[in-house]
């Protein structure tokens, strides 16, 4: 059975079955990313794809300092991810973005969340996906930034919510 026409909790699906997330261009977008991602590993199951989504979001792109969204803000997720995708620099808020949409195209109910990190609450933007009933955080910027400044033991693919106190997101 297809679903057509219809929601899988946050995940729609068109007339024809497919995931979309309301948005024609990024929805190629990230079909393109995704099947390159899945014929570079033929034998990965979804969770495994998803860490390689975390990976292409977090090692694809470029910082670039931008002015941030209000602490809360919502909507901006389809337009930060497209452009991230094709500029191939942003701040967070892009790095959450890429994220965001590979997650949901994997099926993966993904949410993208701006709020603030660090002592002094800088303006932030990460996702949560769950699984099994409980939240895990992701954060592709930080990761990036880790990478950047050859910190490759630090990991912040799915940090148990428990967990995050340490960046006082």
């Amino acid at each position: 059975y297809i679903l057509t026409d219809g929601y899988v909790g946050k995940l729609y699906f068109d007339k024809d079955g497919r995931y979309t997330c309301g948005d024609a261009e990024l929805d190629v977008i990230v079909a393109d990313i995704l099947k390159q991602i899945i014929e570079e590993n033929p034998d990965a199951d979804r969770f495994t794809l998803l860490r390689e989504a975390f990976e292409y979001s977090t090692y694809s792109f470029t910082y670039l300092r931008k002015d941030p969204y209000l602490m809360g803000a919502t909507g901006w997720e389809i337009e930060d991810a497209k452009k991230m995708f094709q500029d191939t620099r942003g701040n967070c808020y892009y790095f959450a973005g890429a994220f965001w949409s590979l997650a949901q195209g994997l099926g993966y109910e993904a949410e993208a969340v701006s709020g603030t990190c660090t002592g002094t609450h800088q303006p932030h933007a990460w996702v949560i996906i769950e699984f099994d009933g409980e939240d895990y955080f992701f954060d592709p910027q930080w990761q990036n930034n880790y990478h950047t400044r050859e910190m490759d033991d630090m990991d912040m693919f799915m940090i148990p919510m428990d967990k995050i106190w340490y960046w006082t997101y």
